[in-house]
């Protein structure tokens, strides 16, 4: 090789290996944030999941609570239940 080019692959190399440090660097942030927001789209997933649990978990305890008064009733008391108890009260 002629000595020029020597030269100016002597000089050039530091600024390419720098070049190529950022690229990478650039490329594994990149990764992270592509990582990130999936993660946060799980959150999100699970956190809908957990209300929708936590509103069946309060749909079977108010059901219980309605159980536990009809049960409660004397048998006298069932003969004259109104109609408005057996169709049941809006929540």
């Amino acid at each position: 090789m002629p000595s020029w080019f020597g030269l100016i692959l002597a000089r050039v190399a530091p600024y390419a290996a720098v070049a190529m440090i950022a690229a990478l660097g650039a490329g594994y942030v990149t990764g992270l944030r592509a990582d990130n927001a999936a993660l946060a789209v799980e959150r999100d997933r699970l956190r809908a999941d957990l209300n929708a649990c936590a509103a069946r978990y309060s749909a079977i305890i108010r059901d219980r609570i309605r159980d536990d008064e009809v049960d409660s009733l004397s048998d006298d008391d069932l003969l004259h239940v109104p109609d408005s108890s057996l169709r049941g009260a809006p929540y």
